[in-house]
């Protein structure tokens, strides 16, 4: 019995594999990590947390990724 070049398709997929890694930093004080007043207003800037996370991407078909992000949290209030 011959399979369909659909369902080939599908099994050759399954052999194929793929792996990510990463890690991340996060710095985040319970009062925030800076305070400032708005120019011409009561409200209050804070500064809150800062964030890095870099990433490895490796597939078996020749992809390589990799990334690396930077996050910042703020509020006003």
């Amino acid at each position: 019995m011959a399979t369909s070049p659909n369902i080939q398709l599908l099994i050759e997929g399954c052999r194929r594999g793929s792996h990510k890694f990463g890690m991340g930093f996060k710095y985040a004080p319970v009062y925030g990590i800076g305070r400032a007043k708005v120019p011409f207003s009561k409200k209050l800037f804070m500064f809150k947390s800062a964030e890095i996370r870099s990433a490895y991407y490796k597939r078996s078909t020749g992809l390589n990724a990799f990334i690396v992000s930077l996050g910042l949290s703020f509020g006003i209030k």
